[in-house]
């Protein structure tokens, strides 16, 4: 006889990998972030969402750097010029 709680978690697990199947089309049609679901979708999908990559930002010091070499290199550009 077969072990139908065997064959029941056999059944959720493909049905789990269906519905990741699912919602990954559904974001490659466009429409995932228009969708209720969209939560889900990235709880699933986890990693393979890609996250929007935004500049780091510049402590105080790091920006006083900048301004510093830049300072260096335009006076070595007017310096040149000459």
């Amino acid at each position: 006889m077969l072990d139908i709680n065997k064959l029941l978690a056999e059944l959720r697990a493909q049905r789990d990998l269906i519905d990741v199947a699912i919602q990954a089309l559904t974001r490659v049609n466009g429409c995932a972030r228009k969708c209720p679901d969209f939560a889900d979708l990235a709880r699933a999908l986890g990693p393979a969402i890609k996250r929007k990559s935004g500049r780091k930002s510049m402590s105080v010091t790091e920006r006083q750097e900048v301004s510093r070499r830049m300072s260096n290199y335009w006076a070595q550009r007017r310096a040149g010029a000459s």
